[in-house]
């Protein structure tokens, strides 16, 4: 893989991780990121870059782990985003 490819990637990771993650705003919607990160991130988890300096290792490496950590705060906020949808309708009913 060439250095930007691997720099676009950790790019995407982060952005998967950061800027998707908080996008969610329903339980669903948090359902198809957790399904699109998954792909990427078992696809990432493949990549080698021979020609990568340290730093870009470093920082691809964090991207990773950005995106499990987002996989385990998973369970907790789909039940927040859950709970918050139920109230919403039960209020709609009132």
């Amino acid at each position: 893989m060439l250095v930007a490819d691997y720099r676009n990637l950790t790019e995407n990771l982060n952005r998967k991780a950061n800027v998707d993650w908080h996008s969610c705003v329903s339980a669903s919607e948090l359902d198809y990121w957790k399904t699109i990160a998954e792909k990427v991130l078992v696809s990432a988890k493949a990549v080698v870059c021979k020609r990568a300096k340290p730093e870009d290792i470093a920082q691809f490496e964090s991207a990773i782990k950005s995106i499990e950590w987002r996989f385990e705060q998973f369970p907790e906020r789909i039940e927040k985003l859950r709970r918050k949808s139920e109230g919403k309708a039960l209020s709609l009913v009132h």
